[in-house]
């Protein structure tokens, strides 16, 4: 039996690692990657794979792309010609229409987990984006879903800047076990080295290399020298050409896709991509309700559509209420349940093909829930917290006045202490001076009446001794 020691390194995928600015829960970063459907049509773009780490998370990928491409709530159509989801959970008859789909060029990207493509062979397949850190080895192996044609492959990495209890710096890394899972994930998010070379050299030694001394990562460099093999251009061998690549990869099509990767530069730049606006702290914009009404709400919504669905239609019908409304869309809704205003409102949460009479209806069970007993407590109780809410920031504020005014009191005493110090040293140094002045005047008084005396003292002197003594 023989055995052969071998690597694959895949020149032909270009990797550009990307620092993420949003959350990865929202995976607002994607905004910019996609240009409007009106500019690109469905059809034109690449063959795409967007791996996620979690089944929740590659839903939040669909609202996003196709928030950018103008077309929102198209997450909840499955006839979509732009994007279809793919996990562990997805039902087996949805698993092979997402697939066939894709394979029928039916509809151009797949939002998925681990789940998809591992064990598939598209050779369609262009470009693979990956949504936050995970294990190097997996991320190879998802970025080896593209360019399997023999043409140029993209493999866009979304990394977190900063890792929770993490390594985050280069200097840390001696410190740790570079074959750990967790070190290796977090070099790989850090390294400043080829990306190409790190990725060979963890399949080959099991770790990611992080500085350009390292014997292995020289010996690999060399190796691909020896090999003729093309000039790496991921993110870190080339930086500049990656950012212009990242700025203007809302305007990649199919017919662009490797004139665009190998000059980044002759193209225009894009118009700027408005991103979502979100509040500060990460708060939704809507005043969300608890968790115990909304619940309640999205239970009455789905009973009371089935009604209306069975009054309208009947029993006998092609397909079911769940079809047309179910309980994630209720649970859209009701998550709404402070701010809906009418009944198009509704049809923006739910999106899709609409039934006559459908969102009056839906719009007439918020209201009547909303004068109900439970709305109306909770609405009481919201009042009463935030009126103590506002009673202790007033209180608070009072004694932060309170304080201010206090010490500004107690500011004022010393200045006045002060200035009558000031007052007092001046009125003793004034006197001081007039008691000095004063007695100066007095010596000189006093020295001049001696002096007089005794010029007085010495003429009559003189004169007794002119005179002698009497006979």
């Amino acid at each position: 039996m023989k055995f052969v020691n071998a690597e694959l390194t895949r020149p032909e995928i270009r990797i550009l690692r990307i620092a993420m600015e949003s959350l990865l829960k929202l995976a607002d970063d994607l905004l910019e990657m996609f240009g409007p459907q009106d500019q690109i049509p469905n059809k034109s773009l690449p063959p795409t794979l967007v791996y996620s780490g979690t089944q929740n998370a590659t839903l939040q990928v669909m609202k996003v792309i196709n928030q950018a491409r103008g077309t929102p709530t198209g997450e909840f159509n499955p006839n979509s010609t732009l994007i279809c989801c793919y996990h562990s959970c997805t039902g087996d008859l949805d698993k092979e229409d997402t697939v066939n789909g894709f394979e029928k060029k039916e509809f151009p990207m797949i939002s998925c987990t681990m789940a998809l493509g591992l064990g598939q062979n598209w050779k369609r397949v262009r470009r693979v984006f990956h949504m936050g850190g995970g294990d190097p080895l997996c991320i190879c192996q998802m970025m080896g879903r593209c360019g399997r044609n023999g043409k140029p492959g993209l493999a866009v990495l979304f990394m977190e800047p900063k890792r929770r209890f993490g390594i985050n710096k280069i200097e840390a890394v001696t410190k740790a076990n570079k074959q750990m899972d967790n070190t290796r994930m977090d070099c790989l998010a850090i390294t400043p080295m080829c990306l190409r070379i790190a990725f060979s050299m963890d399949n080959l030694y099991g770790y990611i290399p992080t500085n350009r001394d390292d014997p292995n990562y020289m010996k690999e460099e060399q190796q691909e020298i020896n090999e003729g093999f093309p000039l790496c251009k991921c993110s870190n061998c080339a930086p500049k050409e990656a950012e212009m690549l990242r700025k203007k990869m809302s305007v990649l099509d199919i017919d662009n896709f490797e004139a665009l990767l190998d000059q980044p530069e002759s193209f225009p730049d894009p118009e700027l991509v408005q991103k979502k606006k979100r509040r500060a702290g990460g708060h939704k914009n809507h005043t969300e309700a608890p968790k115990k009404l909304t619940n309640e709400l999205a239970v009455v919504l789905v009973v009371e559509f089935k009604t209306f669905y069975c009054e309208k239609y009947g029993t006998a019908t092609s397909s079911l209420p769940e079809e047309h409304f179910a309980e994630l869309e209720a649970e859209n809704v009701a998550e709404r349940l402070n701010d809906i205003q009418g009944a198009e409102e509704i049809q923006d949460l739910i999106g899709g093909k609409t039934i006559n009479g459908k969102l009056k209806m839906l719009y007439n069970c918020v209201v009547n829930f909303r004068k109900g007993s439970l709305f109306t407590t909770y609405i009481e109780e919201r009042e009463k917290y935030n009126k103590r809410i506002q009673d202790k920031i007033k209180e608070t504020l009072d004694k932060k006045q309170a304080a201010i005014e206090q010490k500004q009191q107690m500011a004022n005493e010393v200045l006045a202490r002060k200035r009558k110090r000031a007052e007092e040293k001046i009125a003793k140094n004034e006197r001081e001076a007039h008691e000095k002045e004063a007695k100066r005047l007095k010596w000189l008084s006093d020295s001049a009446y001696i002096e007089s005396r005794k010029v007085f003292h010495r003429v009559q002197a003189a004169q007794s001794n002119r005179a002698g003594p009497s006979t």
